[in-house]
């Protein structure tokens, strides 16, 4: 909830919209992510009939990120997610504007990654 109100009062989106978009879908975007790196390349995996998600793990270096101010951290998440699990070193740009919720997050991340076990 705390995530929510600091993204409502960061960018000034209702805190409805907040609630239903940034927490919970950032936290699925990651997951998904996560469980994505262990498949084989070129797997299909589960997702929505309407959706096919083909697993290409193509590490390509350095990629930057450039978050815009709506919903950046569902946004951040959609970008830095999928570049870390393909072995990326990631560089992320937020809005000037609205960029409380994505330090948040990229400070949560840094403290998981400095942990001995996760």
């Amino acid at each position: 909830m705390e995530l929510t109100v600091l993204g409502a009062s960061d960018n000034g989106a209702e805190i409805g919209i907040t609630l239903l978009a940034e927490p919970g879908n950032s936290v699925s975007t990651f997951h998904f992510h996560a469980v994505a790196i262990d498949k084989i390349n070129d797997e299909i995996t589960p997702s929505s009939p309407a959706v096919l998600s083909l697993i290409q793990r193509v590490p390509i270096g350095v990629v930057a990120a450039i978050v815009p101010l709506n919903f950046p951290m569902m946004v951040g998440a959609w970008k830095f997610a999928p570049a870390l699990a393909a072995g990326n070193t990631v560089i992320l740009k937020p809005s000037e504007i609205a960029s409380l919720t994505l330090c948040v997050l990229e400070s949560s991340l840094l403290w998981l990654a400095c942990q001995k076990e996760f």
